[in-house]
């Protein structure tokens, strides 16, 4: 629905404004992409985070979770939803 797709993308808007690129993998020209899933409770609260797809690079992997912790806590989703839980799948992307 047109409501969680905008939310979806908030959450992943909101991500992408505290996403650091660890100077390590940098300076080592690292790249990756990794995915993230992670289960919000209703007030936008994170009750679980974990990596569903590793970049290959723990150090990556690592910036990744730490983003969407630190992006926390996420818009309340109460209003249009009446799920007790919501699971999100995000992927986020280190390139150089």
């Amino acid at each position: 629905d047109e409501t969680m797709l905008r939310y979806h993308e908030n959450i992943k808007r909101k991500i992408e404004n505290v996403r650091l690129y660890p100077s390590s993998a940098r300076r080592r020209r690292i790249e990756g992409t990794v995915h993230v899933v992670f289960i919000l409770d209703p007030t936008g609260k994170i009750i679980s985070a974990a990596v569903r797809a590793s970049s290959g690079y723990p150090s990556l992997d690592r910036a990744a979770l730490e983003a969407v912790q630190r992006a926390a806590p996420f818009p309340p989703f109460e209003d249009f939803c009446t799920r007790p839980r919501l699971m999100l799948d995000v992927v986020i992307v280190y390139d150089l």
